[in-house]
């Protein structure tokens, strides 16, 4: 009896000497699939995109939510241990595997605050084609504080949203992957609706692709007998101009890089229905682009009177390699106004006629050939609210070679609008000024 009794103690004593680490031997046998351990994951998960201070720290050093001072320093996390004990224990056996998988959050089913996240960084990454080009190249980018420095909306938004913080910081490179499977996922609203290219911003993107093919007639023959160009980087390596396009057009990219045989069939049917249509009719919906450069192929006729008059004679002449050459400022606006290059290689004639009677008030309106500029760099600044905000402080850093360096999405904006990189240079502050009341200000 003794016997027995003395054993008993012996066991008892054991399991008092050793119960408090029993817990650390438990999660070798935890089956993260299962029920019990599959929420506490999601509500660990939760948590943290709740908690960023809390998620940041962890981040840094995961041992932290093992020790007594930070627990005590932050309530809520012992609180959260304590009621989900597979966290709990799994933290003290593996503190960095526990928030490695923690990271790997799913985006899909039952966690809409990873979802919300996963769609603001896709709006992010159409917003900032060149960061987002950057990232796809190198996704380690994300985590390097140089790059993070010299694009400051970038951390901005990271430190915003801690679950695309964490995931980047976990895996970077397989985040990033996941990345382009929720953008082509058709369960997610795509930049702009692209289903709905009636969309007055989007289907001016659309009409602007059309004049850039239809002024590169070898590019375009290229991308409708081969669509997957558009996403080929060898190809686009030797087609800067496609690469500058894209990056200024947004839903155009997106639209490339999603489906690109589905989007040039529509820009197909484009070519042959609405484009040919609208050919000369200046004040239809959504014709604004037309206009505009028909206003600016008046004045550039005005200013070039020689030129205008050889174009009256012979219309024809604007598509003659030799009378290009010997007149360089034509090539140069046609290059920079891809509607009236087309219009030219189309129908000289007719688009001479066209033009010549807008120019005698005959189609003339109100429209402001160049509010659609100011739109846009309204938008941009709202996208770019650091940006926006060091140009507010001083609009003269939009003509600064430093500052359009360190910030390359504006470069590349200015790039892709020359017209409002002029009024930068003449008057910043007008230029600013009329930008933030096109929409009211923001």
């Amino acid at each position: 009896m003794r016997r027995v009794t003395a054993g008993l103690a012996l066991t008892i004593w054991a399991i008092l000497m050793f119960g408090g680490r029993l817990p650390e031997l438990w999660p070798q046998a935890i089956d993260w699939s299962s029920p019990a351990p599959r929420r506490e994951m999601e509500d660990f998960r939760k948590f943290l995109s709740s908690h960023p201070w809390i998620a940041n720290k962890l981040r840094g050093d995961p041992a932290l939510a093992n020790s007594q001072d930070f627990l005590r320093e932050n309530p809520e996390l012992p609180q959260f241990l304590n009621a989900h004990p597979f966290i709990q224990s799994s933290f003290k056996t593996d503190a960095s595997g526990t928030l490695s998988r923690a990271q790997q959050g799913d985006w899909s089913a039952g966690n809409p605050a990873n979802y919300a996240e996963m769609q603001a960084f896709q709006q992010f990454l159409l917003n900032h084609p060149w960061i987002s080009g950057k990232l796809r190249q190198n996704p380690s980018l994300a985590n390097d504080a140089d790059f993070l420095s010299g694009n400051r909306e970038l951390p901005q938004f990271l430190n915003g949203h801690p679950y695309i913080q964490s995931s980047l910081k976990a895996d970077a490179k397989g985040f990033m992957l996941q990345m382009q499977n929720f953008s082509s996922s058709p369960s997610i609203p795509t930049q702009g609706n692209q289903n709905s290219w009636q969309n007055t911003g989007n289907r001016g993107e659309m009409m602007e692709f059309q004049y850039f093919l239809n002024s590169r007639p070898g590019l375009a023959a290229a991308l409708q007998d081969d669509p997957s160009l558009a996403n080929n980087q060898n190809f686009l390596s030797q087609h800067y101009d496609l690469v500058d396009f894209l990056n200024a057009h947004p839903d155009v990219q997106h639209a490339l890089q999603s489906d690109a045989t589905g989007f040039m069939r529509r820009m197909g049917r484009l070519s042959e229905s609405s484009f040919t249509a609208s050919q000369g009719s200046w004040n239809a919906p959504g014709n604004q682009l037309q206009m505009q450069e028909t206003q600016d192929w008046v004045r550039f006729m005005n200013e070039h009177p020689w030129i205008a008059n050889k174009l009256r004679q012979n219309p024809s002449l604007a598509t003659s390699r030799d009378f290009l050459n010997g007149n360089r400022p034509l090539a140069q606006f046609l290059d920079a106004h891809p509607y009236v290059q087309s219009q030219f290689r189309a129908d000289p004639n007719g688009f001479m006629g066209r033009a010549q009677a807008y120019a005698a008030g005959q189609t003339q309106s109100a429209f402001d050939p160049h509010a659609p500029d100011y739109e846009s760099l309204n938008l941009f600044m709202q996208n770019h609210k650091w940006i926006a905000n060091q140009l507010k402080e001083k609009p003269s850093r939009a003509t600064s070679a430093d500052f359009l360096n360190e910030n390359r999405e504006l470069r590349d904006f200015l790039q892709a609008h020359p017209y409002l990189q002029e009024q930068f240079r003449q008057d910043a502050r007008a230029t600013l000024n009329r930008a933030l009341q096109s929409a009211g200000g923001y």
